[in-house]
């Protein structure tokens, strides 16, 4: 074989281990769409942040010009504001492609936000202040909040 039929194979033994021949490239799909996920859900969960943000300050601002005491503001706020956009949260969540292999940790992520509204629902105490602090919210939150750390995201769930 020539020199430059040697360099010619060895240039496309090269190019085909780069282009991932060899087992590597579903691994690298995998790792794409999972960032593509965390992309996705964490801009799902900032919008759903600043709503909260922006509706609890307006029901902040509505019930103090009605009178009601902040802890009459927030209670009702965890029902207007809050149990909604987590709601809608785990909908726009459980509608993102979850990437292959990953279904069952974004499946207990969403379970345990949506046991976090089933709790606000139950007891919207665990989201309001008391004796000048903000309760942590529910043991499902917290749950819900450490299983999407441990899984990337960086900014679900809001509440």
């Amino acid at each position: 074989m020539s020199k430059l039929g040697i360099a010619s194979v060895s240039v496309i033994a090269a190019l085909a281990l780069a282009s991932g021949c060899g087992g590597g490239s579903s691994e690298t799909a995998s790792r794409v769409e999972r960032a593509a996920f965390l992309r996705q859900a964490d801009a799902i969960c900032r919008a759903s942040s600043k709503r909260i943000v922006n509706r609890s300050l307006a029901a902040l601002s509505q019930g103090a010009a009605a009178g009601r005491s902040r802890h009459e503001i927030e209670t009702a706020a965890v029902a207007s504001v809050l149990i909604p956009a987590l709601r809608a949260e785990v909908r726009d969540l459980g509608q993102l492609p979850v990437p292959p292999g990953d279904q069952r940790r974004i499946e207990a992520i969403l379970v345990a936000i949506e046991g976090a509204v089933d709790e606000a629902e139950a007891d919207p105490q665990s989201y309001v202040q008391a004796g000048g602090h903000y309760r942590p919210g529910s043991y499902h939150y917290g749950d819900a909040k450490r299983l999407a750390t441990r899984y990337g995201l960086a900014d679900c769930p809001q509440g």
